[in-house]
């Protein structure tokens, strides 16, 4: 499956920083921007839950951009059980988007982008 991010831009940056991320990624570079630092317990792991094998399949996948339904396929399970997943994902890194669960699993080594 060919990888589709190469870049995670919050809309909350600017002109500035969109044209700064097209530019690195045209370079061949990864970029994430625009996304607070999430907390961290003194051991450096994230203060939840850890992720099953099967939700860090799910979270590599979402890096990757890829759909919910794409997921189930690739996995082999329903839409609704990705979701189930995707929602686990969500809470146990603390977020409420998709965009910001892949951000947080890049920041925190649970998934490299474009490597």
């Amino acid at each position: 499956m060919a990888r589709t991010v190469d870049a995670l831009v919050s809309k909350s940056v600017d002109i500035r920083g969109v044209d700064l991320a097209v530019r690195r990624v045209l370079a061949g570079e990864h970029f994430v921007e625009g996304f607070a630092r999430p907390r961290r317990a003194a051991s450096g792991q994230p203060d939840n839950e850890p992720l099953t094998v099967r939700e860090r399949e799910v979270i590599a996948l979402l890096v990757d951009g890829v759909s919910t339904a794409l997921m189930a396929e690739s996995l082999g399970v329903s839409t609704n059980t990705v979701r189930s997943h995707v929602q686990n994902v969500l809470r146990k890194l603390g977020v409420h988007h998709r965009s910001k669960a892949a951000h947080r699993a890049v920041e925190l080594g649970l998934v490299r982008v474009g490597g």
